[in-house]
């Protein structure tokens, strides 16, 4: 894959081609960790990855949680337990409160716990991404 090795330089312990089917998501997941997701966060804003977040998150026994980083998502579930929340990262008035918490309740402490790594990569005029670190995230909620 092309962007592979940047990816993974960035902190991503595992990488899916993008041209792979539904199907072929979920077997790679599959593969990755036998554990159902029940959260996942769809920042492409495509309605093919919004349904995909979906799809793999209505497959877990008690359903799950699915953030979509636009207000404007039309993407719905059949399965009752999967929650959608459209969400928008920028500072309206409507998260005023999710941001205070987040910032200053949270992140910093998932930095320190290292659940969050910040790399030091720079990808255009992008100087400083946050990286979930999945393995260290997995390992705690086990």
């Amino acid at each position: 894959m092309k962007n592979e090795l940047s990816l993974k330089q960035l902190g991503a312990t595992h990488v899916l081609s993008r041209d792979l089917s539904t199907p072929e998501v979920i077997a790679e997941i599959k593969k990755i960790t036998p554990k159902p997701i029940e959260y996942a966060y769809d920042a492409v804003v495509y309605d093919s990855t919004q349904q995909l977040a979906v799809d793999i998150v209505s497959l877990s026994p008690k359903g799950g949680h699915v953030a979509l980083a636009t207000p404007y998502a039309t993407i719905t579930s059949a399965n009752e337990n999967v929650k959608i929340a459209k969400i928008f990262g920028g500072a309206t008035p409507y998260n005023d409160e999710l941001f205070k918490t987040l910032y200053h309740d949270k992140l910093y402490e998932w930095v320190e716990k290292g659940f969050i790594i910040v790399s030091r990569y720079s990808i255009g005029k992008l100087q400083s991404i946050l990286v979930l670190n999945t393995n260290k995230w997995l390992a705690q909620q086990s």
